[in-house]
């Protein structure tokens, strides 16, 4: 007799016996991680993590320096520049001149 069938319920598993036998035997023969691995490799995540905002803050940093000094060079010219625009725009127009 199986067990549970003297209690008037259905079986309700789908699965045979000798399947979840080799399921269980299964997941006992996986490697699992112990809780010192995980927290190691979650340390050695974090410390790669940390490394590559360092590097990244890094980049910013002499792209913002870049952007400021292309921001400087061009107010450092001044507000009277009308004679540089108007050279600006016949250059301008001979190109788009020549493209065509």
């Amino acid at each position: 007799e199986e067990p549970g069938s003297g209690d008037g319920f259905i079986d309700g598993s789908f699965h045979s016996p000798a399947w979840h036998a080799a399921r269980i035997a299964a997941l006992q023969t996986t490697t699992r991680m112990t809780w010192q691995e995980y927290k190691q490799q979650q340390e050695e995540e974090k410390r790669v993590a940390d490394k590559s905002a360092v590097e990244e803050e890094r980049q910013m940093r002499i792209y913002r320096e870049q952007l400021d000094k292309e921001r400087n060079e061009r107010l450092g010219r001044g507000y009277n520049n009308a004679d540089l625009k108007v050279e600006k725009k016949r250059k301008r127009e001979k190109k788009e001149k020549k493209d065509k």
